[in-house]
Order: structure tokens, then C-alpha cells, then sequence
């Protein structure tokens, strides 16, 4: 049973609010912590004594607080065992698992702490179709660590039509982004290596980088944002910006980043940005890995600038079809140089001996279908949105997104962790900004809001804001 040090749930829990008891902050904070997943099912809380020791209170205050957050069901008092953190139940109702204990909606509750579409309208038509196809042939094999040829091709024609020439040498199907991540780290870095993400990031990214055994480096790209809501540079820089300067310094071996609309803000990284940051990696010999989840979110109908790669620099780019197609087909890929590739293909049968052939063919049919592409759905919910955020919360500050799922947004004289505990009691589910740092505790007046939920729900969330916010 895994157990929480005192010192490590202090800085989950932060500073004491000003003005309230301090066994009422406490149980609330706990409540926090366990609702958006970051105190794991079953972890063994600090004992009292080490508790009130850590954050300078009386021990009857910790008991207190343990007494009250027990009766809302967040801690369970095991016998031998001391407190440990109840079990989160949920339904079967579509969910983003940003941290290990995050529940599921329950009924009639809003999901604003998930960037999931709807799946492709393909689906089942090339579902039926995959099943057919592998019922009239079972003998087929589990295709080699690279993948499934007619996955492959697709692959292939994706990065050829961006303007990348790319060979199925230089490819790796693997299951999911996070796992195509976490095996480019851990093949291609070193054991204890630095590893530099810039964030606000993607929470399972931070995950990924430290399984693989490296050291993650946070990078606070926050001064690259431009000014809020006004889509302006903010001070002249550019998204990328900081992580350029880490990456030139030479002081880490790899960097993580999203070039193209980046996990939470948005952000898409200029041509003159990523020339500079190939040419930067390439002097340094830092090894870039870089998450193309969101490549397809350009609702904005922007001119793409080129994949990030070239320059003699070591790239690795992750792509999948979890946001693209469907929630539910947890499958990606790896592009590299043909060595690298190689590389991580040995280094993958470690892992696992490859990506299911169900999934892989059903993820080529849905690559090779002409259907319409999910980006005038989010430019529609997008607008629903901003339009009800500007009518009643025109102080909410939002860096204007180039494209993506989801608004970074600072709020006014309120903690983020405080809001979505108040809106949870409203039926409205909320990812406050500390999840996005690997530490756990950045950004305290920052949330996530996506708008890829329906246009109903997104205006029903922003009545619940609206009651909330001062």
C-alpha cells in the first residue's frame, strides 16, 4: 500500500486560507485533492502527529479535519492501517484520466475537465467492417513492434501530406501518445537524465518522463502567452520561447513540448520558432519529443507551418488518434530517424509485443476515410463559449488559443482548487490549473476550460461560473 509523506500532502494542500479555521480548510483542500485525482485510492495518509507536525498545527486540529473529511467520504480509517484515501467510484461515462484516482460524471453532472469529442462518424461502419474482416481470417498475426502495414501506409501519407517525407523504417505504432512518450524517453535518454517540458503541460506527460526513469525539468512558458484575450505577443516573444533558451543552454538531454496547439493554452509554434529550436537541439544534441495530439485541432483554418523535424536534430514525433477519431482507440505512433526508430522498436518488446490487430486496422480505415473532420464542430463550441464568457464573466482573462480544445484562463481574487470545489457541489466538474505542474501546486489561479463538451452543457457551466465568481 502506497503511502503519502507528510511533507508531500503540505505541498498538495498549500497555504491556509486567510480567515477560516484551519480544520475547516483542511478537510475542504483534502476533498480537492481527491476529486480531481491527486491523492491515489488507497494511499496510506500521514500519521496525525507527523501531519500537524509538518504543517504547524495542533494534532486535535489534524483529527479534526481527518473526522470531517471521513464523513464526505474522501478518507477511510483502516485498522492496523491508520487513514487511507477512499476508493472513487464512477459510471461508464466517457472521462480524460488526467491523474489515477480522477472519478468518472455522474448523472447530470457537467464534464468540464475533459477534451473528448465525439467519435468519428465512421466509427461503427468501420468497426463492423475490421470485425468482419478478422472473423473471416483469425489466423492473422500480431504484426511486428513497427505495425500493421495498412496502419503504416497510413501513417506514411499522413506525414507525406505535411509536407515530411517519411519511410515505414522511421515508424512506431504504438498504444497511445503517452506510451509513444514515455518509450522515446526511455530508449533514447539516458537513465537520470534531464528532461525539460514546458508548461503548463499535459499532466500524464510529466507521468511518462519520470516512469521512463529521466528527471523532469519544468519549464514556465506562461511569458511566451500572449496578452489575454487580445491574441497580441506578450513582452515580443513567441510560444517557445523559454523552452528555446533551456534547450540552447545544453543543460538538459531532452525537451517534451507541443509545437502544435498546445495542451492547455492552445498555442501553435511559429516556422521561425521551430527552425530556431531544431537548429538549437541540433548544436546541443538534445533529443526533442514532440506530442502532435492536437495537430488536427486547426478550426482556426490556419496555415500549418512544417512538422518539427530536420536540422540533423535527434526528433521524435507522437501522434494519435484519441482526439482525431475516437476517445477510445488508444493508438499512436512514433516517427524518427530510421536509428532511433529501430532503437525503440527493440526497446518496445520490453514493454509490450505490440499494439492489438483489432485496433491497428480499425485505425487505418478510420485514417483512410474521407468523413468530415471534427474542426467546424469546435470552431462552433468555441464560439459558444467565449460568446457566453464575454456576456457574463467579461473579467475572466483567456490568451486568445490559435487552436486546440481548451481555454487557459486566469480568475479574478479566487483560487482555482476553492472554485472547483465549489462549482463540484454545483454539479460542475472543473481541472484546476495545479494539475498541469508536476509539481502539483503551480498555477493556483488558473483552470482549464475546454469546449469540446456540447454547446448546452458549456453554457450551463458558465451560469454555474458566473454564481461563483466574484
Amino acid at each position: 500500500m502506497p503511502s503519502i509523506p507528510a511533507r508531500r500532502l503540505r505541498q498538495l494542500l498549500g497555504a491556509p486560507d486567510e480567515g477560516r479555521a484551519v480544520f475547516e480548510w483542511l478537510a475542504d483542500r483534502l476533498v480537492v485533492l481527491w476529486s480531481d485525482g491527486r491523492l491515489e485510492p488507497g494511499a496510506r495518509l500521514p500519521a496525525e502527529r507527523a501531519l500537524a507536525q509538518e504543517l504547524g498545527v495542533s494534532r486535535g486540529t489534524v483529527v479534526r479535519a481527518l473526522a470531517v473529511a471521513e464523513s464526505r467520504g474522501v478518507v477511510r480509517a483502516r485498522r492496523g492501517a491508520g487513514r487511507v484515501v477512499a476508493p472513487v467510484f464512477g459510471g461508464a461515462v466517457p472521462m480524460e484520466p488526467l491523474a489515477p484516482g480522477i472519478r468518472s460524471a455522474g448523472p447530470g453532472e457537467i464534464d468540464l475537465r475533459t477534451t473528448l469529442l465525439p467519435p468519428h462518424p465512421g466509427l461503427n461502419e468501420a468497426l463492423r467492417a475490421v470485425v468482419e474482416e478478422l472473423a473471416g481470417d483469425p489466423g492473422q498475426r500480431v504484426p511486428d513492434a513497427g505495425g500493421a502495414p495498412p496502419l503504416v501506409q497510413q501513417i506514411v501519407e499522413h506525414y507525406e501530406a505535411r509536407g515530411l517525407a517519411t519511410s515505414p523504417a522511421q515508424l512506431v505504432v504504438v498504444n497511445g501518445a503517452v506510451s509513444g512518450t514515455f518509450q522515446a524517453i526511455k530508449s533514447l535518454v539516458r537513465p537520470g537524465g534531464r528532461v525539460a517540458v514546458d508548461t503548463p503541460h499535459y499532466p500524464n506527460t510529466f507521468r511518462a518522463v519520470e516512469a521512463a526513469g529521466a528527471r523532469c525539468v519544468p519549464v514556465d512558458a506562461t511569458s511566451d502567452l500572449p496578452c489575454a484575450r487580445t491574441g497580441k505577443d506578450h513582452n515580443g516573444r513567441r510560444w517557445g520561447t523559454a523552452l528555446l533558451e533551456v534547450v540552447r543552454s545544453g543543460a538538459v538531454d531532452a525537451a517534451v513540448l507541443t509545437a502544435d496547439f498546445q495542451n492547455p493554452t492552445g498555442m501553435l509554434m511559429t516556422a521561425e520558432a521551430r527552425e530556431a529550436l531544431l537548429v538549437a537541439a541540433a548544436a546541443t544534441g538534445t533529443v526533442l519529443v514532440v506530442d502532435e495530439t492536437l495537430v488536427g485541432m486547426n478550426w482556426r483554418h490556419l496555415p500549418m507551418p512544417a512538422p518539427l523535424a530536420g536540422r540533423t536534430a535527434t526528433t521524435v514525433l507522437v501522434g494519435s488518434t484519441s482526439k482525431s477519431h475516437w476517445s477510445g482507440l488508444r493508438v499512436g505512433w512514433i516517427r524518427a530517424g530510421c536509428e532511433a526508430a529501430a532503437k525503440i522498436r527493440r526497446a518496445r518488446l520490453g514493454v509490450d509485443l505490440g499494439t492489438p490487430i483489432l485496433e491497428q486496422r480499425l485505425a487505418a480505415r478510420l485514417l483512410s476515410s474521407t468523413g468530415p473532420a471534427p474542426v467546424d464542430l469546435v470552431a462552433s463550441r468555441y464560439d459558444a463559449l467565449t460568446a457566453a464568457l464575454r456576456r457574463r464573466l467579461p473579467g475572466l482573462e483567456y490568451p486568445v488559443p490559435d487552436g486546440g480544445l481548451s481555454l487557459w484562463t486566469t480568475l479574478p481574487d479566487l483560487r482555482a482548487d476553492e472554485l472547483a470545489r465549489r462549482a463540484r457541489k454545483e454539479g460542475l466538474l472543473l481541472t484546476a490549473g495545479a494539475l498541469f505542474s508536476p509539481t502539483g501546486h503551480g498555477w493556483p489561479d488558473s483552470i482549464r476550460l475546454p469546449f469540446s463538451a456540447p454547446e448546452h452543457d458549456l453554457d450551463r457551466a458558465v451560469d454555474v461560473l458566473t454564481d461563483l465568481l466574484p
